[in-house]
C-alpha cells in the first residue's frame, strides 16, 4: 500500500459570509448569481492585498483546500507534471497550494476578471507567476484544453442557484447541462473531477452529475448535528467519465 505524503502546510485565513441581517436568504442567494457582484468583492480584495498583503476570503477554509490537495498528492495516477484547472478559482489560492505541494502546469479560470487580476498578483507574490490565469465564463467556455485534474472548490454552488433571468444571456439553457458539458469538455478520459460544494451533499453531488460521471471517491469531513439531522457542512467528491454513456 502506498505511503500517504506528509501534508502540505497552509496558512490559515479566516472565512466569513457577508450577507446582511435585512437580507432575506433568496435576495442572498440572487446575488451570489451575479457577476457584478463577484466583480465588487474582487475589486474590494485587490483594495486589500495592494494595502495590506491580505488575499482574501478562501472559500471553505484550509481544511478544505488541503483536504483536496492531499488527495491529489495521494493518488498515484496523478503526476506533478501533469495538467491541473481550478474553474472558478478566484484569488487562485488553491492553485498556489498545488505549486507549493510541487505541481507545475497549473491553470485557473474565472469569468471575474478582477479576480483573475487578483490571483495574478497573489501568484507573482508566492513565486508562482508561471500559473496560467484565463477570463473566461466556464458555462460558455472559449478555453478548452484537456486536463487531468478539473477542480471546483465553491463554483458549481452559485451556478446551481441561478434563476431563469440569470440564464437569459445563454439562451435559457439550463445551468446544470451547460456545466457538465464544459467540465466533460475539460477532462481529460482518464482524468479525475474533484468537486467541494457547501451547498450539495455527497449524495446530492452523485445524483447531479450522473450519469455523465461516476463516483470515483469521496473526501470525509467531521459530521455535525443540528436540530436533530446529521451532516457535514462541506462535502467534497471525486469523478470519473462514465466512458459507457460517452459513446
Amino acid at each position: 500500500m502506498e505511503a500517504e505524503k506528509a501534508p502540505v502546510e497552509i496558512e490559515e485565513h479566516e472565512v466569513h459570509s457577508d450577507k446582511s441581517e435585512e437580507e432575506t436568504e433568496e435576495e442572498f442567494e440572487s446575488r451570489l448569481t451575479k457577476k457584478s457582484y463577484w466583480d465588487s468583492v474582487y475589486e474590494q480584495d485587490i483594495e486589500n492585498f495592494d494595502d495590506h498583503g491580505e488575499i482574501g476570503e478562501i472559500w471553505f477554509g484550509k481544511k478544505a483546500v488541503q483536504n483536496m490537495v492531499s488527495w491529489i498528492r495521494n493518488c498515484s495516477d496523478i503526476l506533478p507534471s501533469n495538467p491541473v484547472v481550478d474553474i472558478g478559482c478566484g484569488n487562485g489560492f488553491f492553485l498556489i497550494s498545488l505549486h507549493k505541494a510541487g505541481y507545475t502546469r497549473l491553470c485557473g479560470v474565472d469569468y471575474s476578471e478582477p479576480a483573475i487580476d487578483l490571483a495574478k498578483k497573489v501568484a507573482e507574490n508566492e513565486g508562482a507567476g508561471h500559473i496560467n490565469l484565463i477570463v473566461d465564463d466556464v458555462l460558455r467556455p472559449s478555453h478548452l484544453e484537456q486536463y487531468k485534474v478539473v477542480a471546483d472548490k465553491g463554483t458549481y454552488d452559485p451556478i446551481s442557484l441561478m434563476k431563469p433571468d440569470a440564464m437569459v444571456p445563454y439562451e435559457g439553457a439550463a445551468p446544470l447541462a451547460l456545466y457538465k458539458q464544459t467540465v466533460l469538455k475539460l477532462l481529460r478520459d482518464d482524468g479525475y473531477f474533484i468537486i467541494t460544494s457547501c451547498n450539495h451533499t455527497q449524495d446530492e453531488l452523485i445524483r447531479d452529475f450522473a450519469p455523465e460521471f461516476q463516483c470515483h471517491d469521496t473526501i470525509a469531513y467531521p459530521v455535525i448535528s443540528f436540530k436533530g439531522v446529521q451532516g457535514s457542512s462541506v462535502s467534497s467528491v471525486i469523478f470519473k467519465k462514465n466512458t459507457v454513456t460517452q459513446h
